[in-house]
């Protein structure tokens, strides 16, 4: 099952905070990356009429870009040149992604060279655990606490995490959630220990397989939940923030204050519905997304994002 050896995997390489194992092969190219603090989440335009006024995201991504050639060449000694290239036509910030982990040692333990469906059959996997990877590379080269990446333009640094542990949400979820895969894996045992930080990052992770595999989403065989993940996670923030605002206001407090953080809410919040609505072009790449975003559009719970990073959320990638 994927998603055991995706969480076995994070286990190694998925820890916030700490140094990459002195195994890990850095690749120098992460010191390229530009710096985005200056840089808005939203990109795209305003719509608006009498009553209301639209601020949407957007990103490059062209999910009906010509690969053809690519595919027809694919495997052997090139596969990352040709995996980097689709992805560049693609959905260029997985492109820049791969490319700046492409030296990495796990980069070829989580792909497949032998054929263009068995890579991308493994490119949720990789883009999450390199995105972990990433984060940490970057951050340590930038002499940051922790970098989640989003496209080259949108690096959020974070600052020293100070939350309490995420396990803490665990008997606030609902019941549904809690018989889900993801609450008893990252809210419990010593995976619950991770605080506010953690929380963002895994979600941060989850949400880059989606960008990755949505924009291929053709190519991918079986069934998968792909989705379900960020959806997951992105109703477990807002969760995380009415425990923290109603049981630990002092720490809700120094997270509101703190314009990275809600920063990385807004940009989550946004990001992942622009990103779900390309890969639900793929009915396979979703087992349980609905309850979980149902969860997340629950009005207390899209109130509960508005008020930590002050503005109005919808159930779409746009504020109003």
């Amino acid at each position: 099952m994927r998603f055991t050896f995706m969480f076995l995997a994070g286990l190694l390489i998925g820890c916030v905070g700490e140094a990459p194992p002195a195994n890990f092969s850095a690749d120098a190219s992460v010191n390229t990356t530009a710096d985005a603090n200056v840089v808005s989440p939203i990109d795209g335009g305003t719509a608006t009429d009498a009553a209301t006024v639209e601020t949407c995201y957007s990103e490059p991504v062209f999910p009906q870009a010509d690969i053809a050639d690519v595919i027809a060449a694919y495997g052997g000694a090139n596969f990352k040149d040709e995996l980097i290239e689709a992805m560049g036509r693609r959905h260029p910030a997985s492109g820049y992604l791969l490319n700046a982990q492409r030296n990495d040692s796990y980069f070829n333990q989580f792909s497949d060279s032998s054929s263009w469906t068995g890579m991308v059959g493994w490119l949720d996997t990789l883009s999450h655990e390199e995105t972990h990877l990433f984060n940490a590379y970057h951050a340590q080269a930038q002499g940051q606490v922790h970098s989640l990446f989003h496209r080259e333009d949108l690096i959020i640094y974070l600052p020293t995490d100070t939350s309490f542990g995420r396990g803490e949400i665990y008997d606030d979820i609902s019941q549904s959630a809690r018989d889900g895969i993801y609450a008893p894996t990252y809210l419990t045992g010593s995976q619950g220990e991770r605080g506010f930080q953690a929380l963002l990052d895994e979600h941060n992770c989850y949400l880059n397989e989606v960008a990755a595999v949505g924009s291929v989403g053709e190519y991918f065989n079986g069934g998968v939940s792909l989705r379900d993940g960020s959806a997951a996670f992105l109703y477990f923030i807002a969760v995380y923030l009415r425990v923290a605002r109603t049981e630990q206001p002092t720490i809700y407090n120094q997270l509101k204050s703190s314009e990275p953080y809600r920063r990385a809410v807004e940009t989550a919040w946004l990001r992942t519905h622009f990103f779900l609505d390309i890969a639900n072009a793929f009915p396979n790449l979703g087992i349980n997304d609905d309850m979980y975003l149902a969860l997340a559009h629950e009005q207390a719970n899209m109130d509960e994002i508005g008020m930590f990073i002050g503005k109005t959320v919808q159930a779409s990638a746009c504020l109003q």
